[in-house]
């Protein structure tokens, strides 16, 4: 440090201190901006409706997000038509099959959860008006219609091509799919590479059911509805317990360890 700077440094240091504020003066100053604020700017104060926030989060389901879901529909519809048509598989093992494909909309769906974490979006989403763990919960929520809207979709054309009831077919795509959900969901709580552990974690759970299919056509047997179930109900409670997970780190973590943890 020079002789100038050292100076300069001292000068400052010198100053007389500010004088102290007038507490009378100040509360004269605060409540004639509010007056200004009310007066100027009405609609200022008002809190955006919590309805509002949601719906103003389908702006980011983005187009290729539906692009994959309707992907996965119209493979469905072809693979099954086409296995039906010219393979010598039976309807059961058509219908593991094609079921197994209901985790590529669990994926599509974690990866709007896993973008925000892995490009550092989470860090500019705290700023907004509520807090990022309602903002989760809102796209949460409108990836949970988006997927329920195509698996019905799914599950209609699937009930008129093959002959077991309407809710063990339901079982057999929502197994894979709520199983495809947590897997992602843990990936993003737990690890560092979460959109290539997502992208893995799917290919190995839609082999494992392809696999199961051939080999173990008695699973789609009427017979193993209670393994279904069974099994159905273990993974949703996984699926809540990662989703709160997830959303309790978001309360209760700096948003720089969501971000580079």
């Amino acid at each position: 440090m020079n002789k100038r700077q050292i100076n300069t440094i001292r000068g400052l240091l010198q100053q007389p201190p500010l004088p102290p504020t007038d507490p009378e003066k100040l509360k004269e100053t605060i409540l004639q901006s509010k007056q200004i604020m009310h007066t100027h700017q009405p609609g200022l104060h008002i809190r955006t409706k919590y309805i509002d926030f949601v719906i103003m989060q389908l702006r980011f389901i983005r187009a290729k997000v539906w692009a994959a879901h309707l992907m996965v529909v119209l493979v469905t519809v072809l693979a099954t038509q086409n296995f039906l048509l010219f393979s010598t598989l039976n309807h059961l093992q058509v219908l593991g099959m094609v079921s197994a494909l209901t985790p590529l909309l669990a994926l599509a769906s974690a990866k709007v959860l896993a973008g925000s974490f892995q490009h550092g979006v989470v860090e500019l989403e705290v700023s907004t008006k509520y807090s990022l763990d309602k903002l989760l919960l809102a796209r949460m929520g409108i990836l949970g219609i988006v997927d329920a809207v195509f698996l019905t979709i799914m599950l209609s054309f699937l009930s008129h091509r093959f002959d077991p009831e309407f809710y063990v077919i339901l079982l057999y795509l929502l197994v894979p799919f709520v199983m495809g959900l947590l897997g992602c969901l843990w990936i993003i709580n737990h690890t560092r590479s979460r959109e290539s552990g997502i992208l893995l974690y799917i290919g190995l759970l839609m082999l494992t059911q392809i696999t199961l299919s051939f080999q173990y056509d008695a699973l789609y047997a009427a017979s193993a509805t209670g393994v279904w179930i069974f099994v159905l109900v273990v993974s949703f409670i996984g699926l809540i317990w990662e989703a709160h997970t997830m959303l309790a780190s978001c309360r209760n973590r700096n948003v720089f360890n969501l971000i580079y943890s």
